[in-house]
């Protein structure tokens, strides 16, 4: 019995796992850039459970400093390596949670066109927060807080 479970697992590691091949994910060979950094073999240019098409640019990265967007990059990693949305839910660093703003502070998507969506946050790095919405296990970011003034608000 062990010799056979040795011969499956050794014919496992003769071909690439499938997320490396190209017909399956980003080009390998290609260079991927976003605001002048190389995201190339991230999860920034795979797209994997984080989608950033719906992001508002005029609530972006491009007040960011480079340190600071290269943290945001590194906590986008992570939150895509964990592996289901419990773990991400449980990440201590990501502190993941439901936007509430409170009665008395603004509701910042609240004339959004995602007002009907539940709307989530993660944290980045302190004090930058992300926030979007889940759907059929795909975050979608819509935003991103530089200072955490609408944190304080929910």
């Amino acid at each position: 019995m062990a010799k056979r479970l040795k011969s499956l697992l050794l014919s496992t590691t003769d071909s690439p796992p499938f997320w490396d091949l190209e017909e399956m994910g980003q080009d390998l060979s290609a260079m991927y850039k976003w605001n002048d950094l190389d995201v190339s073999g991230t999860s920034i240019a795979e797209g994997a459970r984080l989608n950033f098409s719906r992001l508002e640019r005029e609530h972006g990265f491009d007040y960011f400093e480079k340190d600071v967007i290269c943290d945001c990059i590194r906590a986008f990693d992570r939150f895509v390596q964990l592996e289901d949305w419990n773990e991400v839910f449980q990440d201590k660093s990501l502190v993941y949670k439901k936007y509430s703003p409170s009665s008395k502070g603004k509701n910042w998507f609240l004339t959004s066109k995602y007002s009907d969506k539940q709307i989530d946050k993660f944290r980045c790095v302190n004090p930058k927060r992300c926030f979007g919405f889940r759907d059929d296990g795909i975050f979608y970011v819509l935003r991103m807080e530089r200072d955490h003034s609408v944190s304080d608000n929910g």
